[in-house]
């Protein structure tokens, strides 16, 4: 009777073992399907909206020839260089738009040839055009400019991912707040990592910041925390951007009291980019101003 007892017991252990595995197996393919269906159901929402933004850009592209030709025709009527300047801007921001939309919201790459321009230039421009914008929600934007970060590759590409996190920042930034561009040299370490030089381009912002949680889902397509009033495409089209360049986005935030804050940067290669620490470059400023003395 103790022996089969015994042997009762055991086969109980065994069986026990036996389905703690299978419930481990079943639990994993569980979570697989999920994770398989949540991709399906991703893959379904980004073909819709692909074919959405196909037959809004055909729609959108007559309204916006118009506007072309009635700013080629009012340009000659403008003598003030004020107006000229507010002219060329705003050719320069429909054409921008246009190629947005013909490229149906970025979902492929440019199809013109790369060619050779200043992040600066363009760090600055859309300074000057957005702070209007930040003027009126009480936002200071400050830039930290350090070297003209000429590389060659897809302008308006650069210019979305600029403005989509400028306009993340703006969103998240309340009146009193500040937002700070910075271009600069990648340092060296980031150069080791990406196996090229480059430049860096960074949007802080002093706002609510980020909860932890959100990390995780921040560049995951649809996924927002504004709400109705986003669509989550934003952060995902740029992952995809500065993916394609072999490229890098990193994020850093702070939900502190009194010190909270984003901060994305962006990392873009370049042929050459030479990188000066601070410290140093202090140094040669100051030594260059007593040699003048």
């Amino acid at each position: 009777m103790n022996q089969e007892l015994l042997l009762s017991a055991v086969r109980q252990h065994e069986l026990s073992e036996v389905a703690e595995r299978l419930n481990a197996q079943l639990q994993m393919e569980i979570a697989e399907r999920k994770r398989m269906e949540q991709a399906l159901l991703t893959s379904a929402k980004l073909a819709a909206t692909a074919r959405l933004a196909s037959t809004m850009a055909h729609e959108i592209n007559n309204p916006l020839g118009a506007i072309t030709n009635l700013i080629f025709l009012l340009a000659p009527l403008q003598s003030s260089p004020e107006a000229q300047t507010y002219i060329a801007t705003l050719d320069a921001q429909v054409r921008g738009l246009t190629r947005i939309s013909t490229q149906m919201l970025r979902f492929h790459r440019d199809s013109n040839q790369p060619t050779e321009f200043k992040l600066s230039e363009l760090l600055h421009e859309l300074s000057d055009f957005y702070r209007p914008q930040a003027e009126r929600q009480g936002v200071v934007v400050h830039q930290r400019i350090e070297t003209d970060g000429t590389i060659v590759g897809y302008r308006g590409e650069a210019t979305q991912v600029i403005v989509n996190l400028l306009l993340n920042a703006l969103d998240a930034t309340s009146a009193g707040g500040t937002i700070i561009f910075h271009l600069y040299p990648a340092p060296p370490w980031l150069c080791k990592l990406r196996g090229s030089c480059g430049y860096c381009i960074s949007v802080a912002d002093t706002g609510r910041g980020i909860d932890p949680e959100n990390y995780a889902r921040l560049f995951e397509p649809f996924f927002t925390t504004k709400g109705d009033r986003g669509t989550g495409l934003g952060l995902w089209l740029c992952n995809g951007i500065v993916d394609r360049v072999s490229g890098s986005i990193r994020v850093w935030s702070s939900r502190r009291l009194n010190r909270s804050g984003t901060c994305f940067s962006v990392f873009l290669p370049a042929e050459e980019a030479t990188f000066t620490p601070l410290r140093r470059r202090y140094e040669e400023e100051k030594l260059g101003c007593q040699t003048k003395e």
